[in-house]
């Protein structure tokens, strides 16, 4: 948002009068109790209102996690590792 439409918005909160800066201070309420990605809906529905462009944070797969922490079991022989693990809840 650039800083002109912001100090618009911002003065045209300043009009309010008493009843409406209540409605806005109940809307925003509401707003916070909303889940991350509900929030993230209404910015959005907003801004396409406004006909600003959108920029959403792209989804992260699980699969961006494959093969970290790999070198921690290098050398490491599977069956063996179970087996002493096996033997170690026996005490």
């Amino acid at each position: 948002m650039s800083i002109d439409v912001y100090q618009q918005i911002v003065r045209q909160v300043q009009q309010l009068t008493p009843d409406e800066q209540q409605k806005l201070t109940e809307i925003f309420q509401k707003v916070r109790q909303l889940t991350p990605d509900e929030q993230q809906r209404l910015v959005e529905e907003i801004i396409s209102m406004s006909h600003l462009p959108v920029s959403r944070k792209p989804r992260h797969s699980i699969m961006e996690l494959e093969g970290l922490g790999k070198e921690v079991w290098e050398g490491v022989e599977p069956q063996q590792y179970i087996e002493k693990e096996r033997n170690s809840w026996d005490g």
